[in-house]
């Protein structure tokens, strides 16, 4: 199974448990729109498709506590 990635780059000095719910909450807003995720790490989500993996660098590219990368 391919493992599609992108990782939510915060910071420097940005706490680990803050990464950890902020990249929840990412994935929690794309289980919204039906795109199923995991969280292997604190910044990195995992999508099921590349497509899956596109839109939701689209969705998540626009927010202030991070910079989206594909992995």
């Amino acid at each position: 199974m391919n493992s599609y990635n992108i990782k939510l780059v915060y910071d420097y000095g940005t706490a680990q448990e803050f990464k950890e719910m902020v990249t929840h909450t990412a994935c929690l807003e794309l289980f919204t729109r039906n795109i199923h995720t995991t969280q292997p790490s604190a910044s990195v989500i995992s999508f099921e498709s590349d497509s899956e993996r596109t839109y939701g660098l689209l969705l998540l590219a626009n927010d202030s506590m991070y910079t989206v990368r594909a992995l």
